[in-house]
């Protein structure tokens, strides 16, 4: 997602930071970001997504896109799991871990 990786350059941080620090924001009680890293290295990866401040111009970046997302359905749902990965970057599918 363009978006995030944007966000994630500007901020000097991961995609997958950004698209939980995004998710832990939401309000909607249908909004329940799990996290599941298989290895401490993944937690670590991901750990610094809890303290990562978004700024109202990246929020609004981030929704933006997200509602593209959410035109696309099924897949577009599909890409944001990916996305939330450890497997973002690597060339390889969801299933790499």
């Amino acid at each position: 997602m363009v978006a995030v990786e944007k966000v994630a350059r500007e901020m000097g941080t991961s995609g997958n930071q950004v698209a939980l620090a995004w998710l832990l924001r939401q309000t909607s009680p249908r909004v329940l970001p799990l996290i599941g890293p298989r290895t401490w290295e993944h937690y670590e990866a991901i750990r610094p997504a809890f303290e990562l401040e978004l700024g109202e111009e990246h929020l609004a970046l981030l929704d933006g896109a997200v509602g593209l997302v959410s035109d696309l359905g099924r897949q577009g749902q599909e890409c944001l799991g990916y996305l939330l990965s450890p497997c973002l970057g690597t060339g390889r599918p969801p299933s790499c871990t």
